[in-house]
């Protein structure tokens, strides 16, 4: 009998506050993690630079460099992030901004999370996403 693959999962909280329920979905996550199954989360998305093009060289700044790499190590990708005026926030978005041109990022499946308050109507993420959940009782 051969052993399972290991899958590695990078997890982005779309919430840089300290007491996030986005970022507390993804420690959940990774506590309940099947052995077969790693969860990381990734920590760097307030350090990111505001994205500008003639940064995103072949030399782009270390804090993207760690993101792509960290997105490189993993098989799939958890996003668990609020609903900000009909879309993602911010921090998140700079992060997509860095990624948009990195092939790696658009050949990983991708599962986005938006765990909204009990009413609360979302539209995140954009409806050309792979994969999407957003309870909404």
């Amino acid at each position: 009998m051969t052993s399972p693959t290991l899958v590695r999962v990078l997890a982005i909280s779309g919430s840089l506050r300290a007491k996030s329920i986005n970022t507390a979905v993804l420690l959940t996550a990774q506590s309940l993690a099947p052995a077969d199954l790693t969860v990381t989360i990734y920590l760097g998305l307030g350090a990111l630079p505001h994205f500008n093009p003639d940064l995103d060289t072949t030399t782009p700044p270390a804090t993207d460099v760690a993101l792509r790499a960290a997105v490189d190590s993993a098989d799939a990708l958890l996003i668990c992030a609020p609903e900000y005026a009909h879309g993602v926030p911010g921090t998140l978005k700079n992060a997509l901004d860095w990624l948009v041109s990195y092939p790696s990022f658009f050949n990983k499946p991708r599962h986005h999370q938006c765990p909204a308050r009990r009413g609360l109507r979302s539209s995140f993420p954009p409806r050309n996403s792979r994969s999407h959940e957003c309870p909404l009782d």
